[in-house]
């Protein structure tokens, strides 16, 4: 006879996203729940990095968000092992940073990629792209 372990569903609190939902920044998700990998949690959305001012009780959407996210968290981990997603200016980089404090290691090859295709997407006219080329090599 075998024996089939069932082990607790893995709560987005035990993650390193948990702090992240409880601060209401995972909106407009498409997916948000424990994954077919035990122990792992995933987020597909967006995550608000600045809202707006709120008048007594309503609800505003952000100020500004990183669009488009798909990360993974570990239960039981504290940091975020990958995070890709979209974000609109270059500016919002130290304010991602700010919100992403303690949950996710960051490293400066990382940003150096990620602001190397947000630039290469965004400010690059169709007209312009053989200029960029050689500094992106």
């Amino acid at each position: 006879m075998t024996t089939i372990e069932m082990s607790a569903p893995t709560s987005i609190e035990t993650t390193a996203l948990g702090r992240l939902d409880r601060e209401g920044r995972l909106l407009n998700a498409v997916f948000k729940g424990p994954t077919t990998k035990s122990g792992r949690f995933g987020f597909r959305g967006d995550v608000a990095l600045k809202f707006q001012t709120q008048l007594a009780d309503e609800k505003r959407p952000p100020e500004f968000s990183m669009e488009q996210v798909l990360t993974v968290a570990q239960q039981g981990e504290s940091t975020i092992p990958i995070l890709v997603g979209y974000i609109h200016s270059f500016a919002y980089l130290n304010v991602l940073a700010e919100v992403l404090d303690g949950c996710s290691p960051l490293t400066a090859p990382i940003l150096s990629f990620a602001t190397t295709s947000t630039c290469w997407r965004n400010t690059v006219s169709p007209s312009r792209h053989h200029l960029l080329r050689p500094a992106l090599r």
